[in-house]
């Protein structure tokens, strides 16, 4: 673990050892085997996953399945990184297959909207976050800016793991003007 800094100070990498190039250090989460890096992710993700599934499940669980009922689920979406249309395509869908269904319990709205969800990462029809590879002359960089507390940290881990599941090779820069942590946070989600 990295010692600590004082805030306003620039975060820089230990001294390299001798004939090592100093960035080896900073990259070596990449090195794991793949299997290390499924678990890792798995685990760090765990907490997250649970509190979300759960939010959700607290909902549908503690009453009717009236328009608050919708409200809550689309907000709890919106506030989780799912983004608006896609939030309100889930929720449309998800009224959908409850009427057509004729689903009442908590539990069965669930089961659907968790079987909805990985319908929609698995789709052949969605979209790669990838550009077209033959329009990629070098790397590929994506920017993700936001106000603090919004989740970009976890998003980039989640894009991260995303590109490597597709094989590709992801290099992760952390440049948190306010938070020292954000490197060592992106090293543990890693």
């Amino acid at each position: 673990m990295p010692k600590a800094r004082r805030p306003g100070r620039p975060w820089r990498p230990s001294p390299a050892k001798p004939n090592q190039h100093p960035g080896r250090q900073m990259l070596r989460f990449f090195k794991r085997n793949r299997q290390e890096n499924i678990e890792h992710t798995q685990d760090a993700v765990k907490p997250s996953r649970e509190r979300w599934f759960g939010r959700i499940f607290s909902v549908l669980r503690s009453s009717n399945l009236d328009e608050a009922v919708w409200e809550e689920l689309e907000e709890i979406l919106i506030s989780s990184d799912v983004g608006v249309d896609t939030s309100l395509r889930i929720i449309e869908e998800l009224k959908a297959t409850v009427k057509d269904k004729g689903l009442e319990s908590g539990d069965q709205v669930f089961e659907s909207l968790k079987e909805s969800l990985v319908a929609g990462i698995e789709s052949e029809n969605a979209e790669s976050l990838w550009m077209d590879e033959t329009e990629v002359t070098g790397p590929y960089v994506i920017l993700m800016v936001g106000v603090n507390g919004v989740g970009k940290t976890t998003s980039i881990a989640k894009l991260a793991h995303h590109f490597t599941q597709e094989g590709k090779k992801v290099i992760l820069g952390a440049a948190d003007t306010f938070r020292a942590a954000a490197a060592e946070q992106l090293e543990i989600l890693g």
